[in-house]
């Protein structure tokens, strides 16, 4: 189930006296509403409801996930609202520059959903490995995986990510890594995308941060290569919690040392007077909802 989905579970359940009379609002049995609210205190890691044989009482903090996860659906449903209002009406060009790797495999899908709600508008989506000059290039705004160099543009959070080491079980069988100072002695697959890469990893752990150099035997400037090296045994690469999320959750890719990340969060990037356009505010905020969404 999705977060919003949760959000919308637990309105739902709240609303009632006991999990029979949520399960036939519902319609599920008990057992299934039971099991759902047990799923998601797991991944909250928090009790939300208190149980008894007569009634529902809600926790501490299932009453601040109640109450700011409403605020949550109740902002979706106005950014809805707006945008199904002005569908008919948005028209013209929209220029989108962004990397290989994520316009691929999110951007893409993403704009695709935006053709759809507005089809009088023209998509012109550019992906490059590099960072091309948006305003030379006459961009209306630029999605980075990446913190803001240029003082010109202004930068729009679409959403958190982290980059996570990783290979395949097989790898790390062979190559089993406990702490920190042994990623120096893994083959390291390495992705050179501007001069500070220079052959190492720069990982961070709350307030720790190590700089590791580990073997390397692999290199290249595109992350899906890189990656599908990893998938073929060939040893460890860093890569975003986006990319590697389908490899994890089939079992063939696993996180080395998950503890420690690098914060690699997706913005948009556009000057000011592109922010003030009404196309480029539509598609930023339809971008940003679709990542809440996934």
């Amino acid at each position: 189930m999705d977060r919003i989905s949760d959000v919308e579970f637990f309105q739902t359940l709240c609303r009632f006296s006991s999990f029979k009379a949520a399960a036939q609002h519902l319609g599920v049995t008990p057992p299934a509403i039971s099991q759902r609210l047990a799923a998601l205190e797991t991944r909250l890691g928090v009790s939300l409801i208190r149980r008894s044989t007569r009634t529902l009482r809600i926790t501490e903090e299932g009453q601040y996930y109640l109450n700011n996860g409403s605020k949550v659906i109740s902002e979706l449903s106005r950014i809805e609202q707006h945008l199904l209002s002005i569908s008919d009406t948005l028209e013209g060009t929209i220029r989108i520059n962004g990397p290989f790797g994520y316009g691929r495999r999110v951007l893409a899908s993403q704009l695709a959903k935006f053709k759809k709600l507005y089809p009088n508008v023209k998509i012109d989506l550019i992906l490059s490995d590099g960072l091309p000059d948006i305003i030379k290039e006459g961009f209306d705004v630029a999605i980075r995986v990446e913190a803001l160099k240029d003082s010109r543009l202004i930068a729009r959070l679409i959403k958190r990510n982290r980059q996570y080491l990783c290979c395949t079980p097989a790898y790390l069988q062979k190559h089993p890594v406990t702490k920190i100072t042994e990623l120096s002695k893994v083959d390291g697959i390495m992705i050179v995308e501007d001069e500070l890469t220079n052959g190492a990893w720069r990982l961070q752990n709350g307030s720790r941060q190590e700089l590791i150099k580990p073997k390397t035997s692999l290199q290249t400037n595109n992350g899906e290569i890189a990656l599908n090296w990893a998938l073929q045994d060939l040893g460890v690469v860093l890569r975003s919690e986006w990319d590697i999320a389908p490899w994890v959750a089939n079992g063939q890719l696993v996180k080395v040392l998950p503890q420690w990340s690098v914060t690699a969060d997706i913005y948009a990037v556009c000057t000011a007077d592109q922010l003030s356009s009404y196309k480029t505010q539509v598609v930023v905020d339809f971008l940003k909802q679709q990542a809440l969404e996934g």
